[in-house]
Parts: C-alpha cells; sequence; structure tokens
C-alpha cells in the first residue's frame, strides 16, 4: 500500500476533524471515501455531458411518440 502525506492548514484541519466527528471514521478511511466520491460523481457528471453532446436532446410529447412509432391509443 502507498502512503501519500497530504499537508493540511489549521483551518482545514478543523473541517477534517468535524467531519470526521459526522463520519465517524478514522480520518484516512473518511478522507478516501470522501476522494473517491468525488471522482464517480466527476466521472458520472462527464458521462452524462458526453452523451448529451452526441444526442439532439429533442423532446416529443406522448401523442408525438406513439404516432412516431405507430402505437395507436387503444392498444395501451
Amino acid at each position: 500500500m502507498t502512503l501519500i502525506n497530504i499537508r493540511f492548514n489549521k483551518e482545514q484541519i478543523k473541517v477534517i476533524d468535524e467531519l470526521q466527528k459526522v463520519y465517524n471514521m478514522p480520518v484516512s478511511t473518511m478522507l478516501k471515501q470522501i476522494i473517491f466520491e468525488k471522482i464517480e460523481d466527476d466521472y458520472d457528471i462527464q458521462v452524462v455531458k458526453n452523451y448529451e453532446k452526441k444526442t439532439t436532446n429533442k423532446t416529443y410529447s406522448f401523442d408525438e411518440y406513439i404516432k412516431r412509432y405507430g402505437i395507436r391509443k387503444d392498444e395501451l
């Protein structure tokens, strides 16, 4: 396992200490969890942005949708 040293100023340490009380876990575990949650969130946002760039973002009303796909209302 690799050891990473991070320097925090006094204000940051206060915030970390308060967070530790909320999370109720060791600081290293808490920071790892927060870091990886942030990475996952950023990745998810990027995936959505890439998807949105590739789509037309056109929306259809219910009536337009069933007409487009040849569905009759009495079939629903």
